[in-house]
């Protein structure tokens, strides 16, 4: 969707439908493939590595995490509504025990962040749909515990205006890396940045 086309839907749509929008990427479920160059800018996928999949709804990510590489595991965070329908989802896709028993699901932060301790999280169109005072308050408790953030989606948020990566460099996370996606994206305006946490820079 263009920004044009997302303002007017966020302006128009009953949330039941916006909420679908957003969780689906309007595709089916089904038809949803975890992006491979995506997944590789994690870490080495020979080593062992936890990673946090923030905002992670039906779990599509988490189950290519858990498939990219047998040495890694996941722990997806999402609200609880998101939470109940990737417990349903996941089993749905795949019946591979050794991917459903690396792959972790929690409504807690604090589960998610201070005691799963991940090595890096990726935060994959979700931030753009979260308030900006929110975000404020937990990017930099984030950096407390994560040394490595994967952020991807569009540079807009959903209110059209604020600059959702310009929000997570003001709460200290530096970059480390840019991948431009291709212009011609229909989503516009979509980068992928790898980020240091601001702990792993302070003097």
């Amino acid at each position: 969707m263009s920004k044009a086309d997302w303002i007017k839907a966020a302006q128009e749509q009953k949330q039941p439908e916006l909420m679908h929008m957003i969780m689906t990427a309007c595709k089916k479920p089904g038809d949803f493939v975890a992006d491979p160059r995506l997944l590789s800018y994690l870490g080495n996928r020979r080593e062992l590595l936890k990673v946090l999949d923030f905002g992670c709804g039906l779990g599509r990510n988490c189950i290519g995490i858990a498939r990219f590489s047998d040495k890694w595991e996941v722990m997806g965070y999402d609200l609880t509504p998101m939470i109940e329908r990737a417990h349903r989802y996941i089993p749905s896709t795949t019946t591979d025990k050794d991917i459903l028993d690396r792959i972790y699901l929690t409504d807690s932060m604090q589960t998610a962040v201070e005691e799963y301790r991940p090595d890096v999280a990726l935060a994959c169109f979700c931030l753009q749909h979260i308030d900006k005072s929110e975000l404020l308050d937990i990017l930099p408790w984030m950096g407390d515990h994560i040394p490595k953030l994967i952020v991807s989606g569009r540079t807009w948020m959903d209110d059209g205006t604020l600059d959702a990566f310009a929000l997570v460099e003001a709460c200290g996370w530096r970059i480390t890396k840019t991948h431009e996606r291709d212009a011609s994206n229909p989503l516009g305006e979509h980068r992928v940045v790898e980020y240091a946490s601001p702990a792993s820079h302070r003097i």
